[in-house]
This record gives structure tokens, C-alpha cells and sequence, in this order.
């Protein structure tokens, strides 16, 4: 994902951050765990101030850790669209549109359709995405019916 600062501000997005995730989980593995990555010392403060802010009204210790950023490393393959890949149908289509598995997973609609099966989604965009697939009115219809039961 690529934060572009002129369409949400830091702080929107650290706001959306801390409302989707849990402060307090503890992570089993390195991997698993939820932290920050800030990129200047701006944003490390913001970053702090959001999680003292959530510390302050929960009374309750954030395991969120704030880290500077350093060099990105992709996750292993089969962690990459983890919900997406469940749902052989969907992703079986967007196969068809993106044959190169690399230029799929790079794709914003497998984000998007990702993103609906992991329950993170506007509602009402679901049907205006599947019409992107040219599935058929049946396999569409299966197709929504699918991500709905997610």
C-alpha cells in the first residue's frame, strides 16, 4: 500500500489504524505483530500521541509498537491476498485478468476483493468491483452471493 499525503492526511490514516486493529493483542510471532512505521520524526510523534491518546482513555497498555521505517520486505507468497486465495472462484477470475500472479497481487482490485473478504469495505462498492470481472449474470451472482457469506 502507498500513502499518498495528498488524498489522506497521516493523521486520518493513523485514525483508521487504531480503529482497525487491537492495541492490546500480543503477538505470538515477530511476523504477527502490529506496529508503526514511521518514515520522520514528525511522524513518530504523531504516531505517539495516538497511541498515549488510546493508553489514556482505556487505561490499558498499547502493544503497538512505533518503529522507524527501514527496508520493505513482501510476506511469503501464500500470505499475500491470505483471504483472497480461500475463495478459489475469485480468485480463479481475476487469473484470467492478471495471468502474471505478481501483476494479480499488485492489482488494486485483488486488494479490493481482499479487502471485502476480510470485511474491510464500503458498502455499496462490492457490486461496481465484481462488474470489473465481466463475469456472466450467473457467475457473477455466485460470486457475490460468495463474498457476502464471508
Amino acid at each position: 500500500m502507498r500513502f499518498d499525503p495528498r488524498r489522506l492526511s497521516y493523521r486520518q490514516l493513523l485514525a483508521v489504524f487504531w480503529q482497525s486493529h487491537n492495541p492490546e493483542a500480543k503477538p505470538y510471532l515477530r511476523q504477527y505483530r502490529n506496529v508503526i512505521f514511521t518514515v520522520n520524526e514528525e511522524q513518530r510523534r504523531e504516531a505517539e500521541a495516538f497511541r498515549d491518546a488510546w493508553q489514556r482513555s482505556t487505561g490499558k497498555q498499547a502493544q503497538t509498537a512505533i518503529e522507524p521505517a527501514g527496508t520493505f520486505t513482501p510476506a511469503e507468497d501464500y500470505h499475500q491476498k491470505y483471504y483472497l486465495r480461500r475463495v478459489d472462484s475469485l480468485w480463479y477470475a481475476l487469473k484470467r485478468l492478471y495471468p502474471d500472479e505478481q501483476a494479480l497481487l499488485a492489482s488494486s482490485l485483488a486488494a479490493r476483493f481482499n479487502g471485502y473478504l476480510g470485511c474491510y469495505a464500503e458498502p455499496g462498492s462490492l457490486e461496481k468491483d465484481v462488474d470489473l470481472l465481466g463475469l456472466s449474470p450467473e457467475g457473477k451472482s455466485e460470486l457475490l452471493e460468495t463474498l457476502r457469506l464471508q
